[in-house]
Order: structure tokens, then sequence, then C-alpha cells
């Protein structure tokens, strides 16, 4: 398969510096951060450095925290606050001694753009899935946010598409229990909402399982009309198409009845 438009994904590049007077800086754990990136600065675009003033106890822990340079964007000075609150360095020593020193720490928000290449996503999906079973709670959360952002590109891609290859590679990665529910229809519908369903069903305590509902359901509902309306897709005959509207409609019924409206009960596909 050839290689579609960039998607994005996000990177913080993560630095500091420490006044040179000290015998030995104090040094971030990487692993000790969990960061969790605004949806909305995400969907935006929103890229910029925001400069940090660190207070870092003798024993490593983040005493105080305040934003030295604003990056222009209170979600992403907020966002950096975030991440140093949950940081932990081994601390600075001066004549041998733990200290509690003062640092300058810039954090850079980057959007960097990515091909998508079909094996390529599928594997990373895949490591994302592996790394949210991981013991330490930061790679989980750190995980889930990768695979949370990873599906949300390629749904916004198949959504925009809408050609039925793209299903393969969801399928791939979706739990057996989502793949046996959607798997007949692989040849006859885009299933846009496929991984949406698969990140709720697997991460129902992740901080974007909330967003990840809101999505799978406007998904769902945009499918109920695509099918409804469009009577120019020949993949799917007029049995097929009343049959895959009334699963997704029953779908949104059982697990969120308060989504599923009149209009869509009333107005089903013509035979």
């Amino acid at each position: 398969m050839n290689r579609c438009r960039p998607l994005f994904f996000i990177v913080i590049l993560l630095t500091f510096h420490c006044s040179p007077k000290y015998a030995q800086a104090p040094k971030l754990i990487k692993n000790s951060l969990v960061f969790i990136y605004p949806s909305e600065a995400r969907d935006k675009h929103l890229e910029g450095t925001v400069v940090l003033k660190v207070l870092i106890s003798e024993k490593g822990a983040v005493e105080d925290a305040e934003v030295d340079r604003s990056s222009g964007y209170d979600i992403l000075d907020q966002t950096a606050l975030n991440v140093a609150k949950t940081a932990k360095f081994k601390p600075a020593k001066i004549g041998g001694k733990e200290r509690s020193v003062w640092i300058t720490w810039p954090l850079v928000f980057e959007i960097s753009s990515m091909k998508f290449i079909p094996e390529e996503w599928i594997d990373k999906a895949l490591d994302y899935q592996w790394e949210a079973t991981s013991n330490s709670d930061t790679k989980r959360q750190l995980a889930m946010q990768g695979l949370y952002y990873h599906y949300k590109d390629y749904s916004r891609y198949v959504l925009e598409h809408r050609k039925l290859y793209l299903n393969e590679p969801m399928l791939r990665v979706v739990s057996p229990k989502v793949r046996k529910m959607w798997s007949d229809y692989q040849n006859l519908w885009p299933l846009t909402f496929l991984l949406f369903l698969d990140f709720t069903e697997r991460y129902p305590r992740s901080p974007f399982y909330s967003e990840s509902v809101d999505y799978l359901i406007e998904y769902m509902k945009n499918e109920l009309f695509q099918i409804r309306e469009r009577t120019d897709v020949a993949s799917l005959s007029p049995k097929e198409r009343i049959k895959l509207y009334n699963k997704i409609l029953d779908f949104l019924k059982a697990n969120y009845s308060y989504s599923v409206t009149d209009d869509l009960l009333k107005k089903q596909p013509d035979h």
C-alpha cells in the first residue's frame, strides 16, 4: 500500500539548565514524568516553549514550579506545570552533600509530521498496547496516551478518505472481541469508529476514556447518516445496508442510549 498524506504526533523535548556554581546539577529521571497532552492543544496544533523555574529538594522532589517565560498559550503553560509536578530528580550535590536548588527548565512542545505506512502504523499500535500492560503506572499512562492519539489520527484519516482497504490495519490491531463484532463488514463499509470502540473496551480507566466515548458515538452516528443518505455505494446491498444500520443503532441503544435520537429511530435506510 502506498504512503498517504502526513498524520501528526506529539513530542516533548525535555532539557534543563542549572547554575554552573553547583558542583553537580540535579538530573531528571525521565521515566518519572506523567504527561497528558491536552486534546484541544493537539487538535489546534499549538506549539511553543515554556520556560519553568523549578525548586528541586534535597530528596529530588519538585517542591515548587512557576512559569518564567510563557509559550503564549495558557493550555501549554499549565500542561508544563503539571508535567513538572510529576517529575523526579537525582538531587543536586554541593561539596558531596545533597542540596535543594532552583533550576531553569524549558519544555518544548512540537508537532512533528509522520508518513502513514500501514505496517509501521500497525507495529506502533501493537507496541503501545504492549507498553500499556507495564507494571509502571507512568509507562502505562504514556502508552495509553500514545495509542489514543495513534488511533485518533488514523480514524480521522479513514473518515476523510472512506476507502475500504483502510479497514484492514484497524482489524489487525483491535481486540478479538471487537474484530469478531465487525469483521463481516470489512469489505463492505468504512468502519471509521472501530478504533475508538477498541480503546473504550481496553482502557475504561484511561484519562482519555470519556473523550474516546464521545468520538465513538460521533463516528457511529455519522456512519448511520452515511448509510441512510448515500445510495451510491455499490459494495453494500440494500439488505446489508439495513443490517449494518440496525447493528450500529442497536449498539448505541444498548451502550449509550442517551445518544439515540428520534431521528435515528424513525429514519431507516431505503430498501
